[in-house]
C-alpha cells in the first residue's frame, strides 16, 4: 500500500491541497468582511434610533423646540432673531441656535456615516425639512453676517437635498417674504 501524499505528488496534483486551503481562507475572509459590514450598519441604525429616542425625551431639547416653534409662528420675523440685543432676545436666540445645532449635528453625523441616513430620513424627513423652511430666513441672515458664512451649512445642505420641488419653492418664498 502506497502513501497517498506520494501518489498525489507523483501524479502532478500536489497543488490541490494548497489551493483548497487558499480557497477556504478566501471564503472565510469574505464571510468575516460581510459580518463586519453588517454589524457596522446595525450599529449605525441603532445609534440613529438611540439619538431619536433620546432627543424626543430630552427636556432641554423639547424646551428649545417649543421656543423655535413659537418664534417661527409669531409675527416677529425669524430673521430678526439674528439681530437680538436685549437679554431676553439673546436667550431666545441661544435656544433657537441650540435647537438648530441639533439638526446641524445630525447632518454632520450622517455625512461622517455615524448615523444611518436612510433610517433617519424615513423617520424624520418631514420635520427636518419643515423646520429648515421655517429657519431658512434666520439661517440666511446669520450666513450674511461677518464670520457667519458656514453657519448651519450642513443642516441647510441636507435639508435641501431631501426637499421636494414644492418644498424648495416654499423655502425660497419664505426667504423672500421676510
Amino acid at each position: 500500500m502506497s502513501d497517498p501524499c506520494i501518489e498525489i505528488v507523483q501524479n502532478g496534483q500536489w497543488w490541490l491541497s494548497p489551493l483548497a486551503i487558499f480557497v477556504s481562507a478566501c471564503i472565510g475572509a469574505g464571510v468575516a468582511i460581510c459580518a463586519i459590514l453588517n454589524q457596522h450598519a446595525i450599529a449605525r441604525r441603532r445609534a440613529t434610533l438611540d439619538m431619536i429616542v433620546a432627543s424626543e425625551g430630552d427636556g432641554p431639547f423639547q424646551r428649545n423646540l417649543a421656543v423655535f416653534k413659537s418664534e417661527s409662528k409669531c409675527s416677529r420675523s425669524m430673521r430678526r432673531i439674528a439681530e437680538s440685543e436685549s437679554a431676553s432676545e439673546l436667550a431666545t436666540q441661544r435656544q433657537v441656535d441650540s435647537f438648530l445645532n441639533h439638526y446641524e449635528l445630525i447632518a454632520i453625523a450622517i455625512e461622517k456615516k455615524i448615523l444611518d441616513k436612510e433610517f433617519y430620513k424615513l423617520w424624520m424627513r418631514g420635520a427636518y425639512v419643515e423646520d429648515y423652511i421655517k429657519a431658512a430666513p434666520y439661517i440666511n441672515e446669520l450666513q450674511g453676517m461677518p464670520n457667519g458664512g458656514q453657519t448651519f451649512i450642513n443642516f441647510q445642505l441636507l435639508a435641501r437635498e431631501w426637499m421636494t420641488s414644492a418644498e424648495k419653492q416654499a423655502a425660497t418664498e419664505a426667504e423672500k417674504a421676510e
